[in-house]
């Protein structure tokens, strides 16, 4: 890994000095001219004697051959960066055996597993959002037949970070040789932006007693993506509506209101709320509006539009989404 940073800094190294003799090249008259005409443009434009113009013309063949070499050795150097990979590849395939015992003939499987394997990680990152960001693996006890490992796992759910510590009970199956894995003991932490809302504990609560490693992962990931939606939806209509909305409860809250800058007599707020639901365990967005209004003009709502506000923008959100609804209210009643 250090001999890809020192490859990696001597290439820019000279890619920084290629710029410097280009720029120099830049500041020598007439050097966009041919160097066939660069006699003649130079008499033409300055009070260069003929010795000058060979002494300029010598020096800036001089630099266009140092160029040339430069970008000679930028290349060789990028190609080197480019080879680190595939020489580290090569010297996991040759341990990988070495320890697994497998023959030269098997040696090539390595390095399209390991390529499979990122692609797959890759594709399972984009479509649930969760990123393992470290893990350790450490032995607990080992006997005969049975080895005990605790493993710890750290990452994050799109922008939800969580820690997961889980003991596994690895038995050697005799009949079919293989190994039959059992957790015994399930230990989960989340992001503590979200730690303490009352359903999502009583989730994790039930995950821990049951050893569900791949319940807490699947309505985890459901859960951060609704409340990374959230955050991001207020922040958007925050910027685009900096006079009018106001976030009370900081970026991350569950509030966004807004109202008229000069004479509010209505202030109308969202809430959005992510909850928990058991059986099964599923995510579920919750997005209301209620409206807070002086006593003036309640008593001037004879209509009584103010109380129909909420029903009127969950229609709107059926018909025309979510952050078209919130644009069209905005703009109804703020402006």
């Amino acid at each position: 890994m250090a001999g890809a940073l020192s490859e990696g800094s001597a290439a820019e190294e000279i890619k920084l000095e290629l710029g410097l003799v280009q720029q120099t090249i830049k500041e020598f008259p007439g050097s966009a001219t041919p160097l066939v005409d660069f006699d003649t443009a130079l008499l033409k434009k300055s009070k260069a004697t003929p010795e000058q113009c060979l002494q300029y013309r010598t020096q800036i063949t001089q630099l266009q051959d140092d160029i040339n070499s430069l970008e000679e050795e930028v290349q060789a150097q990028d190609q080197n960066v480019l080879a680190i990979s595939d020489m580290t590849l090569q010297y996991l395939d040759v341990e990988l055996c070495a320890e697994s015992g497998a023959g030269e003939s098997q040696r090539g499987n390595f390095s399209d597993q390991i390529y499979t394997l990122d692609h797959e990680l890759r594709m399972l990152s984009t479509l649930t959002g969760i990123q393992i960001q470290d893990h350790t693996t450490s032995v607990v006890r080992k006997e005969q037949e049975t080895t005990v490992v605790l493993k710890t796992l750290l990452g994050q759910s799109h922008s939800l970070s969580f820690h997961v510590e889980l003991e596994v009970e690895e038995e050697l199956v005799e009949t079919s040789g293989g190994v039959r894995c059992t957790v015994t003991r399930l230990q989960v932490s989340v992001d503590k932006r979200v730690a303490t809302q009352t359903d999502l504990q009583a989730f994790i609560t039930w995950v821990e007693q049951e050893q569900a490693v791949l319940s807490f992962f699947r309505l985890f990931s459901e859960y951060s993506e609704w409340w990374s939606l959230r955050h991001n939806t207020f922040l958007h209509f925050k910027d685009h509506y900096s006079d009018v909305v106001r976030l009370p409860m900081g970026p991350y809250g569950d509030e966004m209101e807004f109202s008229k800058v000069q004479d509010p007599g209505a202030c109308f707020i969202i809430t959005w709320l992510v909850t928990v639901s058991s059986d099964p365990w599923t995510a579920i967005p919750n997005i209301t509006l209620k409206v807070k209004a002086k006593n003036q003009m309640r008593q001037l709502d004879e209509k009584g539009t103010l109380q129909t506000c909420g029903e009127v923008f969950q229609d709107m959100v059926r018909v025309l989404g979510l952050e078209q609804a919130i644009h069209a209210v905005i703009r109804t009643t703020t402006f």
